[in-house]
């Protein structure tokens, strides 16, 4: 009777043990040890029976969100999916909302951005009054139109969900939908927008309280100030992490890598870009990123065209194309601007397929959009020419012939640094923020 008495008690002490893990699990993840949350799903998956479907699902969900901060994107969709499933079999919808959200975000990381947008709408279609799950639903196809370029509905939907944050009082949300406006107005030419968007933004955050937050408004404010003037040092937009970098989170530094090498590469240091992108490249294509792993790629092959590595640099170009058609990326292109802009044009002639040559024209189309917005300030050429002394009249033509800027240093017998002020100088009396902007200008004005 003993054994039998223990048998019957050890059934349902498991079963809460489980439930008692699970619900750690949950709040774990909710705290963002994600680390510490994975491990106490998975010991609670042993013990759950089947009738504890709301717990399976959490559990699988939790997993699914560890695997999707440290990037594996291929375990966390398999988890989603089999939150999806579960949920839908018991009938919860709230459960499936939520795994189609998460289903969307890791979709657009594997860079099958109309995937995301599908489970997004189905959100929106399902979502009735909860508000939550319809502000992040709108977040989602924000940002996919931001992608696909189509400002004003990104515009749109951003501003929806970030109503609807400040309803929720969702502090993420809301800095979120923010930095998006604050990236559409950039991208209009609306710097100083943008810019007061960003530091209104930081001034309204709790440092103490949303360290990570803060760390990301930093990031987007120093990747648009970079845009303007790729040459200025990071640290002056970028303190500083509080945080050790083991302890920081992989997108943040990832993301503090790009910047650094766009800067390497605005001062012609290829080389030490390469070794910075390269161990990135490989963790991004381990782990089915797409989405940033396209966006390292077109970094490498600005190196490669530095390095004058023609072979490579339209090779790695072309497979950028092939596989950024089919999904329709967009601003990936544009947002990196000129330097980019120097490598597609030559690349129209050199590609057989039809529709990556159509593709090709309509960013070169883009691009052309952008520089006439960014250069409708612009001043006159009568006073553009009493501005401009006659060395940066002379750098300003080197420049819109294609020559590099250690080649215009030897070509005028200058040092590089004299290269990079007069380049600077340029730029601020033409009203531009970029070497085609430059160029595109000049033409307009007749000083070439």
């Amino acid at each position: 009777m003993a054994l039998d008495h223990q048998g019957w008690n050890a059934t349902p002490l498991t079963l809460k043990l489980s439930e008692v893990a699970a619900f750690r699990a949950f709040l774990a993840a909710r705290q963002g040890s994600f680390g510490e949350a994975a491990d106490q799903a998975r010991q609670a998956l042993t013990g759950l029976s089947d009738e504890q479907s709301v717990w399976h699902a959490v559990c699988l969900g939790v997993m699914g969100e560890a695997a999707r901060q440290v990037g594996q994107v291929a375990t966390a969709r398999v988890c989603y999916q089999e939150t999806l499933s579960l949920c839908e079999m018991t009938n919860n919808q709230s459960g499936k909302r939520v795994a189609l959200l998460y289903l969307g975000e890791v979709c657009g990381a594997a860079g099958e951005l109309r995937q995301a947008a599908t489970f997004f709408r189905q959100v929106l279609e399902q979502a009735d009054e909860d508000i939550s799950d319809l502000g992040k639903a709108l977040a989602g196809l924000a940002e996919l139109s931001y992608e696909w370029n189509d400002l004003e509905r990104a515009e749109e939907e951003a501003r929806k969900a970030l109503d609807l944050g400040r309803q929720l009082a969702d502090e993420s949300l809301e800095v979120r939908m923010t930095l998006l406006l604050a990236r559409i107005s950039h991208a209009r030419g609306e710097i100083r927008q943008a810019q007061d968007l960003l530091t209104t933004l930081l001034a309204c955050l709790y440092p103490a309280r949303s360290s990570h937050l803060s760390r990301t408004i930093q990031l987007v404010q120093a990747r648009l100030h970079q845009a303007l003037d790729p040459l200025t040092e990071l640290s002056r937009w970028l303190p500083p992490s509080p945080e050790s970098e083991e302890h920081l989170p992989q997108l943040y530094r990832r993301q503090e890598a790009l910047l650094k090498a766009r800067w390497l590469l605005a001062q012609g240091n290829a080389l030490e870009a390469l070794t910075l992108l390269d161990p990135w490249e490989k963790e991004t294509r381990d782990s089915g990123q797409l989405w940033c792993l396209l966006e390292i790629e077109l970094l490498r092959s600005l190196a490669y065209h530095q390095l004058k590595h023609v072979s490579s640099t339209r090779s790695l170009l072309r497979h950028v194309i092939s596989l950024a058609v089919p999904e329709g990326y967009t601003r990936l292109f544009l947002d990196e601007g000129e330097a980019l802009l120097t490598l597609l044009r030559p690349l129209v002639s050199r590609i057989r397929e039809k529709h990556l040559q159509s593709y090709l024209q309509h960013l070169l189309k883009l691009f052309a959009a952008q520089a006439r917005k960014s250069s409708s300030a612009a001043p006159s050429r009568a006073l553009l020419t009493e501005d401009l002394s006659l060395q940066e009249l002379q750098v300003l033509r080197l420049l819109a012939e294609g020559y590099s800027r250690q080649d215009i240093a030897e070509m005028l017998v200058i040092t590089i640094n004299t290269v990079k002020t007069h380049l600077k100088n340029i730029y601020q009396k033409m009203h531009v923020n970029s070497r085609f902007g430059a160029c595109e200008r000049a033409r307009q004005l007749d000083l070439l």
